[in-house]
């Protein structure tokens, strides 16, 4: 059978072969619109009780019916089945989700298709996808796949989980959270195992990298048991605590020769990345400043904002990251201003709630970066570089482009919500170029954001840190620290307590 639905996401898949399931329970194959539609489908087989790929097989194929891999026991399939792949799509683009259409591309397929699929000896773990029936060599051709861990069941490693599903390149291996049951739910979702430590997972050998996701306060020590056992390091900001602990981070990986890739996510964003390479190229002749608007739309809860490191560790080091990317050059010194005008609980916890830096950088060009903790209307998200010949601005995305016009005026939608649905593409983009990077023959490239990079953001929120506290402008540390962690780097330091350590908010 072949399911489609108006939504070609994981959750059309569920509702559809959820649908599918119910009316013709005794199904041994369903082929699917897309490949995220059959994750969706596998989840859907579970709940039904239905062995995958043991009692059914589930198949999804691309837009280009090129031969690729999903997320196993999931297999990607091209020729011979385009008819059958032409005729779904072809229902598809009609829309809807009734029964009777869906039964009908059930007929479809039963009509065209062959046989069904013959080969299910292939594990839930198994790296190599099962082989479709029907195809001349009767086997989809295998591809070396990178296994990964997540470190921290929170809303950011689910971002992490969903973006890795949709890479051909990778395949999750298994979820670590000291909440076990939360581990336990997206490995189940994802159809990956559950670890209590990291450590134990990682010292068995069947892990390439690692994507921690966790508490920020366990960051250090699972960077530091990652690069001890040779795996590769994607790792959410901040990648320590303090200037000094970054150091020892990035000297355990370069002193491991493993990669170590920091997620500052906004690189990749499209129009951010845009911006950048118009900049470089000198498309605005020479940049002479550059305004970041960056608004939250509600406050963190308060256990995050205590181990968030504050507004300007936790919040402001994106735009500060950014800025220094886009114009290509170091920030030297920086004047902050801030307060607290929005919650009573930042007081309480020693933060502030609003805050403006001044930037300036190294060729005398000058960044303003403005941070607020709330907004009654979304997520502000604003970028403006001004230059000799020209500037490049960026806009806040939002759902729909449609503007109401009458005579009381005209009406727009609202920004998106919040960070997970705004940079969703920066997040698939930056997972896609860890795999991708892990995956390339030595002498590998530098990852778009190397721990150095961390680093140097670090000591730019170092700076307005001190900048707010004396109420005077306040220079950016050298990041000469480096290279003095190395001796340090030789014994684990307090604990070493390599299990997940917690789900980091972003």
């Amino acid at each position: 059978a072949a399911i489609g639905c108006g939504d070609f996401k994981i959750s059309g898949g569920m509702e559809a072969a959820s649908r599918l399931l119910a009316a013709c329970p005794d199904l041994t194959a369903i082929f699917c619109a897309n490949d995220p539609m059959a994750v969706g489908a596998v989840k859907a087989a579970a709940a039904a009780g239905r062995a995958v790929p043991e009692e059914l097989s589930i198949i999804g194929f691309d837009d280009s019916l090129e031969a690729q891999v999903s997320q196993p026991p999931l297999t990607t399939i091209a020729q011979p089945i385009e008819e059958i792949a032409a005729g779904a799509m072809e229902l598809l683009r009609g829309g809807g989700k009734s029964e009777q259409r869906i039964r009908l591309s059930a007929r479809l397929v039963v009509r065209h298709s062959a046989a069904p699929p013959t080969n299910h000896s292939a594990r839930s773990d198994d790296p190599t996808p099962p082989a479709a029936a029907g195809h001349d060599s009767g086997r989809v051709q295998a591809r070396t796949r990178k296994r990964i861990l997540i470190a921290g069941a929170g809303r950011i490693g689910r971002v992490h989980a969903r973006a890795l599903a949709r890479i051909p390149g990778a395949v999750i291996t298994g979820f670590s959270d000291p909440d076990v049951a939360r581990a336990a739910a997206l490995a189940r979702e994802f159809g990956a195992a559950t670890f209590d430590q990291v450590e134990a997972a990682l010292a068995g050998g069947d892990v390439d990298a690692i994507i921690i996701g966790s508490s920020s306060d366990a960051h250090l020590d699972l960077v530091r048991c990652a690069a001890q056992h040779g795996v590769h390091v994607f790792c959410e900001k901040p990648l320590a605590l303090t200037a000094a602990d970054i150091a020892v981070a990035i000297a355990a990986c370069e002193d491991a020769g493993v990669i170590l890739q920091v997620g500052f996510n906004r690189r990749f964003d499209p129009n951010a990345a845009e911006i950048a390479s118009s900049v470089r190229g000198g498309r605005i002749g020479k940049p002479l400043s550059i305004r970041i608007a960056s608004r939250d739309p509600a406050p963190p809860p308060r256990d995050f904002l205590r181990r968030s490191g504050g507004m300007f560790h936790d919040m402001a080091i994106h735009d500060f990251d950014l800025a220094s990317h886009i114009l290509g050059e170091e920030v030297v010194e920086v004047m902050a201003m801030g307060g607290c005008l929005i919650d009573p609980m930042f007081t309480e916890e020693g933060d502030v709630d609003v805050a403006t830096t001044i930037l300036r950088f190294a060729s005398g060009a000058v960044g303003v970066v403005e941070n607020t903790r709330a907004t009654p209307y979304g997520y502000d998200q604003r970028l403006e570089v001004l230059g000799t010949e020209g500037a490049l601005e960026s806009e806040n995305q939002t759902a729909n482009r449609v503007i109401f016009r009458g005579p009381a005026g005209q009406v727009g939608p609202l920004p998106l919500p919040f960070f997970l649905e705004r940079y969703e593409t920066a997040f698939q983009h930056q997972m896609q170029a860890f795999v991708e990077l892990i995956a390339a023959a030595a002498p590998r490239p530098e990852p778009v954001v190397s721990g150095r990079d961390a680093l140097r953001a670090h000591l730019i929120a170092d700076a307005a840190t001190e900048s707010l506290r004396s109420g005077r402008p306040a220079r950016v540390a050298a990041e000469d620290v480096v290279p003095m962690q190395r001796a340090m780097n030789t014994t684990p330091g307090g604990s070493h307590d390599a299990s997940a350590g917690g789900s980091g908010q972003r």
